[in-house]
């Protein structure tokens, strides 16, 4: 009995092992069934030019003995979907499998090429010289010949061949470029013959912006460079383009932001260190990536240096650790600023002086205002003397018109020691605010450097300030840091009207709005731009309370807010709510040349009346006057759309 009993047990162990390694086996036929679909999926997508969703479907493929070729997938699905940082980590470990495709070793030898790693890019070059004789090619060997200065060859290589169709732009792109220095108008045909074929390609907006921006059309020009980044938002050298743009005209916000934006998905180590650098500059932000996130480059090891100085600081020690760190001295100039603004910070003026003396930058300063003003506050503090022999002075910069008083006073004293044969121009009191502690962190604070100056400025205002300075010290700590640290300092300087003005508005900021309006009132009826806009904000602030009376009586007692576009335009708000259209759009139309909210307006209702003509007319008004709002463009073609309907 005994020995059945064990038979039958065995039996039913061997029966459940086989139905266990059934479901495990079909298990594994139905998990290889869907991998197969999926890979099957992705190659089709690589064949109907859908790289993101090819890129989706290997992320999310079966990671566990897989022995499908899914390498072949990821090199076309981050090459059709330009992931710059993740094709270039794969070169640095797999160089061979990004030689097997000509799309992935075109963007890593272009990335290459501008990253200055001349041996790497041509070895590259090497293995698809005989293979691939397409335009992206040829366009890529005359850049490698125009960053080596060699403008000749690489003119006579462009023209060695033509493209039929949109093939032929980045060539057309190419000789667009290289005419420019010297025949603007060639310069501008050959673009012009590009954007015919492909006018949405995002290299011939990128340059129709190069151009725009040498003539000084600098709104015209931030819309084709918008417009390049937007046609392909995921090539992280548009988007480079674009902030070095913003940097370019002192944008340095909105630079900033553009840089922090880009490492929300995979970057490149320049990047990184130009969101670094200019955060510890301009505005601190949050530039923590997980480490398996963070670029891999020469330039990251530089980038983390920047992030880990300790707040206030702008040096230590630990950059001779930065592999290759006497290399990029004469390469990045970030380190260049940040070695500049340490010697400040410590008050080592002639270190500092020396240091700018010995700049290897030269014409490509990043702040030639700035540069070319430290170097004459040090050299008054070391030799009373504001224009340093030893100091090759940088030119350039902003106009006189566009450029700050603190920037336009210096060159104006300069250039009276010059013509004085030497002898010191400085006033007394200038030469008093020049020696004291707040004049090097004020050139900062002019250039619109923030947090450098925040850091180089005594934190309580300086008696010797002028108002300016403790104005702008006082905005700079209310953007990086907030409205109560603005009003500390404030509480501290001299109440002088237009401080009082921003002392009034930094309270309604922190919310003590009964405080703020209280401090504004008195002021309101000056006539002055301090009593202008005190006057404005309380309007405003009676508008928000629907106490449209006290509107209007803030206009009329504030002269020159009664006769402005700006108070006008507040009536004719009130108008609106109270039912009085007839009476608003009569406001609006007297201010119409003068205000964009006025032509909105009266652009809106005629629109709304089937008025086409108008609509057009005021609507096209707006765009010249704010070319990069896109959505102004799109209000033109519903317009036109509109009107061509019977």
């Amino acid at each position: 009995m005994k020995k059945k009993l064990l038979i039958a047990l065995v039996v039913l162990v061997a029966l459940g092992v086989g139905a266990f390694f059934g479901v495990r086996s079909w298990r594994q036929k139905v998990v290889r069934f869907q991998d197969e679909n999926a890979f099957r999926a992705a190659q089709k997508a690589l064949r109907e030019n859908r790289p993101a969703d090819a890129l989706a479907l290997y992320e999310a493929r079966n990671r566990e003995r897989n022995v499908l070729p899914w390498s072949e997938v990821e090199l076309g699905a981050l090459a059709g979907t330009r992931q710059l940082p993740r094709l270039l980590a794969l070169f640095e470990t797999s160089p061979e499998r990004i030689a097997k495709d000509s799309t992935a070793s075109l963007l890593v030898a272009r990335t290459l090429l501008h990253s200055k790693r001349q041996k790497e890019f041509n070895e590259l070059r090497e293995k698809w010289r005989q293979r691939d004789n397409t335009v992206d090619w040829l366009v890529l060997d005359s850049d490698a010949q125009l960053l080596q200065g060699n403008y000749r060859q690489a003119r006579e290589l462009l023209k060695s061949r033509t493209f039929p169709g949109t093939n032929d732009v980045p060539r057309l792109v190419r000789l667009a470029i290289l005419s420019r220095g010297r025949d603007l108008t060639e310069s501008w045909n050959y673009l012009a013959e590009a954007s015919r074929l492909n006018p949405r390609d995002p290299e011939v907006r990128s340059f129709r912006a190069q151009i725009l921006e040498q003539l000084d059309k600098t709104a015209l020009a931030r819309v084709e460079y918008v417009a390049a980044h937007v046609a392909d938002p995921k090539n992280p050298l548009l988007r480079d383009q674009l902030a070095e743009f913003y940097r370019r005209q002192g944008s340095y916000d909105l630079a900033l932001t553009t840089w922090r934006d880009a490492l929300k998905t995979p970057t490149l180590d320049y990047l990184w260190l130009k969101a670094a650098f200019w955060g510890r500059m301009i505005q601190p932000v949050k530039l923590e990536l997980k480490a398996e996130e963070r670029p891999q480059g020469d330039l990251t090891p530089l980038a983390e240096y920047v992030l880990q100085l300790a707040p206030g600081s702008f040096w230590n020690d630990s950059f001779e650790k930065v592999p290759g760190a006497r290399t990029l001295e004469g390469q990045r100039q970030e380190i260049f600023w940040l070695k500049l603004a340490d010697r400040l910070r410590q008050k080592q003026d002639k270190a500092a002086l020396e240091l700018i003396s010995f700049n290897r930058f030269g014409p490509n300063t990043w702040q030639p205002d700035l540069e070319r003003a430290l170097a004459r506050i040090l050299a008054f503090r070391t030799a009373t003397n504001l224009n340093p022999a030893s100091v090759t002075l940088p030119t350039g910069g902003l106009a006189e018109t566009n450029r700050h008083q603190y920037f336009n006073q210096l060159e104006q004293l300069a250039k009276r020691e010059r013509d004085g044969g030497g002898k010191s121009a400085v006033p007394p009191d200038m030469a008093k605010f020049l020696r004291s502690d707040a004049a090097v962190g004020a050139a900062f604070l002019a250039a619109g450097w923030r947090e450098a100056a925040l850091d180089l400025l005594p934190p309580q205002p300086q008696a010797e300030a002028p108002e300016w300075l403790l104005y702008g010290q006082a905005q700079a700590l209310r953007y990086n840091r907030n409205a109560a640290s603005a009003l500390a300092f404030l509480s501290q300087a001299p109440a002088t009207p237009t401080l009082e003005l921003l002392r009034g508005e930094l309270e309604i900021a922190d919310g003590k709005m009964a405080e703020g309006l209280a401090r504004l009132a008195p002021l309101a009826g000056q006539n002055s731009e301090v009593g202008f806009r005190a006057a404005w904000l309380l309007a405003v602030s009676s508008f928000e309370k629907s106490d449209f009376a006290a509107v209007k009586k803030l206009v009329a007692g504030q002269p020159r807010l009664a006769k402005s576009p700006t108070g006008l335009e507040l009536l004719a708000r009130v108008a609106l709510v109270e039912g009085q259209s007839a009476e608003a759009d009569r406001l609006y139309r007297q201010i119409a040349g003068q205000s964009v909210e006025a032509r909105t307006y009266l652009a809106r209702q005629a629109f709304a009346q089937k008025d086409w003509v108008t609509a057009r007319k005021y609507t096209e008004e707006l765009i010249a006057i704010m070319p990069d709002e896109l959505q102004l463009r799109a209000n033109l073609e519903a317009i036109a759309v509109a009107q061509s309907k019977p």
